[in-house]
């Protein structure tokens, strides 16, 4: 208490920002003084709408204030903490629930320092039970704001790493990575509504002040009124299955019969845990044929590339780049440049933009031509970028993404499922079939015929079902057509 003018009339709550409700559960048990079982007593009152009980009086030398700042409280006071239209305790409508299980936790630590089983003291817990119920579900809205405690759960807490979004923004994606399982989100405000949005930090912040809380009141409410048959869960949380997600998209920037302009972005969506990629490699190729200047008297030695663009220096201050090789010799006229991220460190995407120059012949002429060269095929000329999966991309030197040339002799030989043609159906290519859906990711002709997975000629949620349906082991459940 700063001055004699501060009142003990505490209607806060022990928190973040206010641990006075915290000093008395503590110091009332060993100083064993009314004034301090009093002022532990009337703030749970305060809360649970108990009736205060008149305290006998309060010394002078006790609170150590004048007496004109001493005040007996009416025993017949029914001034109580606000409530919604369901009877939730409403404190503050920013993190409601933090403050409501912080009080039900000082309840129980009440009635535990008490030692004592009447109804004076198993009141403040009964109302903690009871505001706890609220909290897993019984309220208006049907909704616990546990997050995974059922499948009404609140399920958009505001956490990065839950989010695990690779744009940094909080709309992208729609729905959480990963479940926090056991966060208690912020709650409900004072009309019993609650919105669920990962952007929405008043409804939706998860903190450790939070977690604090309804651990120990939950603690407490299992030792008072838990029953036998409240067992806990096997193998809970269920795992996640790791994810090992390395795509690219590419677009043609600028090109004529001088030099080829080409933007790659490259992703890392890495989960359990995700990659950061300082000590692992990260390549993709990209493959051209040089044939064109062969036939008009040049050679390789007339190819050299360029970089123009590098998001990796630009988000590093120059601390770190990815690089671009010169042309390297495959078979025959077919080349390719090498795109290596190796030392670099990021989770999400990434862009490059390098440049395929070609100096004149002898006659001055431009010969260069870039419609027969592999990774070109499908890409546009455009700001927009687009899918590909000629461009492949290589995780520790393990193909994880794309074709390499000469692996695409036929459309027919592809995998119903395989969107990142590892030759393998995982969760890998769930995700990217849920990035092309909402719109994150374009696929390659091919990688549209791999994706309709429930063969009605078009990728859409159909094929998302099926495909969850299928990696869950559901019997009976195939992708591509039905043998």
């Amino acid at each position: 208490m700063e001055t004699t003018g501060s009142t003990w009339q505490n209607i806060w709550v022990h928190c973040w920002d206010t641990v006075w409700g915290g000093v008395f559960a503590k110091l009332a048990p060993i100083t064993d003084n009314e004034r301090d079982w009093f002022i532990f007593r009337w703030n749970l009152e305060f809360w649970s709408g108990q009736p205060h009980l008149k305290c006998a009086g309060l010394a002078d030398e006790i609170w150590n204030m004048d007496y004109q700042h001493i005040k007996d409280i009416d025993a017949g006071d029914t001034t109580y903490i606000a409530k919604t239209p369901a009877g939730f305790a409403m404190l503050n409508e920013y993190g409601s629930c933090r403050y409501n299980t912080a009080a039900g936790l000082c309840a129980a630590v009440y009635r535990k320092e008490t030692a004592n089983d009447n109804e004076e003291y198993t009141g403040f817990t009964d109302w903690a039970e009871e505001q706890m119920e609220y909290i897993m579900g019984k309220n208006p809205m049907n909704r616990p704001y546990i997050v995974g405690y059922s499948e009404t759960s609140a399920c958009h807490p505001h956490h990065r790493a839950s989010h695990g979004s690779t744009t940094f923004s909080m709309d992208d994606p729609l729905d959480q990575t990963h479940t926090l399982w056991g966060a208690l989100v912020g709650g409900p405000d004072i009309k019993d509504w609650h919105r669920d949005i990962t952007k929405d930090y008043v409804y939706n912040e998860v903190a450790v002040d939070y977690n604090a809380a309804v651990v120990g009141d939950l603690a407490a409410l299992y030792h008072y009124y838990g029953t036998e048959d409240m067992k806990p869960d096997e193998d809970f949380p269920p795992k996640e299955e790791p994810k090992t997600a390395f795509w690219i998209e590419a677009n043609i920037t600028q090109e004529n019969e001088e030099r080829s302009q080409i933007t790659v972005r490259v992703h890392n969506d890495t989960t359990q845990p995700p990659k950061y990629l300082y000590t692992e490699s990260l390549k993709a190729r990209y493959y051209f044929d040089i044939t064109e200047l062969i036939e008009a008297g040049q050679s390789i030695e007339d190819v050299r590339t360029e970089v123009y663009y590098d998001e990796v220096q630009s988000t590093t201050d120059m601390k770190e780049s990815a690089t671009v090789s010169q042309p390297i010799h495959l078979e025959g006229n077919v080349y390719y440049v090498e795109i290596d991220w190796t030392g670099t460190l990021f989770h999400g995407a990434r862009a490059l933009q390098f440049g395929i120059l070609v100096g004149q012949d002898e006659n001055y002429e431009s010969n260069w031509d870039a419609t027969n060269d592999y990774s070109r095929l499908g890409l546009k000329l455009s700001e927009e970028f687009g899918g590909t999966d000629r461009i492949p991309v290589y995780f520790e030197d393990e193909l994880v993404y794309g074709r390499p040339y000469g692996e695409d002799s036929a459309d027919s030989e592809f995998i119903y499922g395989d969107l990142n043609n590892d030759k393998k159906v995982d969760v890998t290519d769930l995700s990217f079939l849920s990035l092309y859906l909402i719109g994150d990711m374009k696929f390659s002709d091919i990688q549209k015929k791999a994706g309709d997975v429930s063969t009605d000629e078009s990728v859409n949620l159909a094929d998302l079902a099926r495909f969850r349906q299928y990696l869950s082991k559901k019997p009976g459940v195939t992708l591509g057509p039905k043998k």
